[in-house]
């Protein structure tokens, strides 16, 4: 697909208008199209409401105009013009057109736009009985009045390559964890390496691990066909910084919950553990591709969490990588074991500026907030402005869960150093961000991100994330580092 500029109207078989309600038309065009455009505001056949469409019929000089609605003026702000955009994909996925022209204010075409490219994903790999191409868009039209057209041109190409990255995270969610496993994590990891010279890959196998000490990573995958891997990609560019902004994801290619098996309802859906994992991959795949300035280390501890001979069991007491010792409660809060290796990896060897972790850490994330937002805790206040600054922009939702040193406290373990479990506390979000916090450097500024919530979809929720893998908080993300680097 292509988005480019044009100057006139009518070069697209579709002319997507959005309208506000009870707003004004103010392009130049034919009476004929204003009539019935008109018409159908006076009749209510389309009043500019949320989430309204209409399809329009023309003799010149599109053919087919669709109306889109963005609501209340007095109400709008950039998720109106995503919630739009998606709408106004998903108004066309059963018709056919190789091409469609947006007419719409510079101001808002970024969130319109982006949403209109990401509503369009589909998952179908692996059906064998749909022709793949009948109802694809080709080419994309932006009517272009006023803007410089090299800035324009500039941010068509950076969207695209933004909803890219988040089709290429929801590819690798999405994907069964026989295809996605820890060895063809390795695999993706190596592909994103390979784009850019800026960037060096390091990968420390079972063997490796166990040699090393990692033990808590080594110990979740020991039971796995593919064992368990560190995976280090290592991003400088224009920079002198001497300290990388580490983004540790989770990459648990399958949660079986171990020998504390999960429910039948709730394991169906556990390939998309590896939500953290792609979201690092997505990241340096933009890192790579787009030269952005900076130190960046991006580390994936990937698993699969599988019932077998050598799985670990519950009582069992690990060594981490850290040195501190952790006693089994849970073989099902696998996640946090994999991060806090992780996590002591990059403070020996990289020492870390600060630390941000992805994590489907915990079902609980959706229990606490709901399914629209990712909660997180931090323990420095400039990393979490720049967070939800940088959220503004993506209309990503966030939500700062407290951390509190009694949180932490409680994750003292009675036969060990800790427990990897707390079953008698409450707010297993928070206490999950606790475990981890007892591995964070003194000092370390650190945002936890529990996206449990957020990375995975069972309903439509927003006209432009799927059900499935959304690629959320991706965007974000991209966000953040400009401002870190």
């Amino acid at each position: 697909m292509k988005v480019k500029i044009s100057n006139k109207i009518g070069i697209a078989e579709i002319l997507i208008l959005p309208i506000i309600k009870n707003g004004h038309i103010h392009l130049n065009l034919s009476k004929n199209t204003k009539n019935q455009i008109n018409n159908a505001l006076q009749t209510k056949d389309f009043t500019g409401d949320e989430d309204e469409t209409l399809m329009i019929y023309d003799e010149n000089p599109s053919k087919r105009i669709l109306l889109v609605g963005l609501g209340n003026k007095k109400d709008l702000n950039s998720l109106n013009y995503r919630q739009a955009g998606g709408n106004a994909r998903n108004a066309l996925k059963k018709i056919k057109a190789a091409s469609v022209e947006i007419a719409m204010e510079q101001k808002y075409l970024w969130p319109f736009l982006e949403a209109f490219l990401l509503a369009g994903y589909k998952f179908n790999k692996y059906k064998t009985d749909i022709d793949k191409d009948k109802h694809n868009i080709q080419d994309i039209y932006i009517l272009n009045e006023s803007k410089d057209l090299k800035d324009l041109q500039q941010e068509l190409e950076e969207i695209t390559q933004n909803c890219q990255m988040m089709d290429y995270v929801r590819d690798m969610v999405n994907a069964p964890a026989e295809e996605m496993s820890p060895s063809e994590l390795v695999a993706q990891a190596q592909k994103v390496a390979n784009l850019s010279t800026n960037i060096k890959l390091k990968v420390l196998d079972q063997k490796k691990l166990k040699k090393l000490g990692l033990n808590a990573i080594y110990t979740v995958g020991k039971s796995g066909k593919s064992g368990s891997y560190l995976i280090l990609l290592e991003y400088k560019y224009q920079t002198k910084n001497k300290n990388p902004y580490s983004f540790i994801g989770k990459g648990i290619s399958f949660d079986t919950g171990g020998l504390h098996l999960k429910p039948r309802d709730n394991i169906s859906d556990m390939h998309l553990d590896m939500a953290g994992a792609a979201t690092v991959l997505g990241l340096f795949h933009k890192l790579a591709l787009n030269k952005i300035p900076g130190y960046f280390l991006g580390v994936i501890a990937t698993a699969e969490n599988a019932i077998g001979p050598d799985a670990y069991h519950p009582n069992d007491i690990i060594k981490t990588y850290s040195g501190k010792t952790v006693e089994i409660k849970n073989t099902d809060a696998e996640g946090r074991l994999v991060l806090c290796d992780a996590i002591s990896y990059s403070n020996k060897h990289y020492k870390p500026a600060c630390i941000i972790d992805i994590a489907t850490l915990t079902g609980a994330a959706t229990v606490s907030v709901g399914d629209e937002i990712t909660p997180f805790t931090s323990n420095n206040s400039d990393l979490t402005k720049k967070l939800l600054s940088a959220a503004k922009k993506t209309d990503d939702l966030f939500w700062q869960l407290p951390l509190e040193k009694f949180h932490i406290k409680a994750t003292k373990g009675k036969n060990a150093d800790l427990t990897n479990f707390t079953k008698h506390m409450p707010g297993q979000v928070i206490m999950g961000a606790a475990f981890l916090a007892n591995f964070i450097a003194d000092n370390t500024p650190w945002l936890h991100l529990d996206i449990a919530s957020t990375s995975w979809q069972d309903r439509k929720i927003l006209s432009y994330i799927p059900e499935g893998g959304t690629g959320v908080p991706l965007l974000t993300l991209i966000e953040l580092v400009k401002k870190l680097g």
